[in-house]
């Protein structure tokens, strides 16, 4: 089975004239616009576009096979708000890849889990490896009420 290089979610993944990426605005936490007192519906997503970068290192062995990495952005309340599958195979000693998500959760503020799996594609999602989790905190601006004159 492949070896994780790099796991992380952030805004954008660029790569440069040598074919090296790089890695704009690590995510760790996003801020809501919106003061507390506004209630969001659940399920509404935020407005942005965001990465999933990963790195994998082939292991002797998994030159002919095809993988599949599945990512998992799990709530506070520990549902599944945001899936993404993708299959690779190697074509060098390392693959990488960028998984583009399009919103993000802020209706339930606290610690989100992106969790990483891995499986062989022929294997069943029950049959997948956890490989990796990177938390990522969604807080609301608080905002200070105006002082009237």
């Amino acid at each position: 089975m492949p070896r994780l290089l790099i796991f992380a979610p952030c805004e954008k993944v660029l790569i440069d004239q040598n074919n090296n990426p790089s890695l704009l605005c690590v995510i760790q936490g996003l801020t809501s616009p919106l003061p507390p007192n506004v209630e969001i519906p659940a399920g509404a997503l935020g407005l942005m576009r965001w990465d999933i970068f990963t790195l994998w290192q082939r292991e002797d062995g998994d030159e002919d096979k095809e993988f599949t990495q599945d990512c998992e952005l799990i709530g506070p309340q520990k549902s599944v708000v945001i899936q993404a599958t993708m299959p690779f195979k190697f074509g060098a000693s390392t693959q990488r890849n960028i998984m583009s998500v399009l919103g993000f959760p802020l209706a339930a503020t606290g610690e989100h889990m992106l969790r990483l799996w891995l499986r062989e594609s022929k294997q069943s999602i029950a049959e997948r490896r956890e490989i990796a989790t990177f938390p990522l905190t969604v807080a609301r601006i608080l905002s200070e009420p105006v002082a009237e004159k």
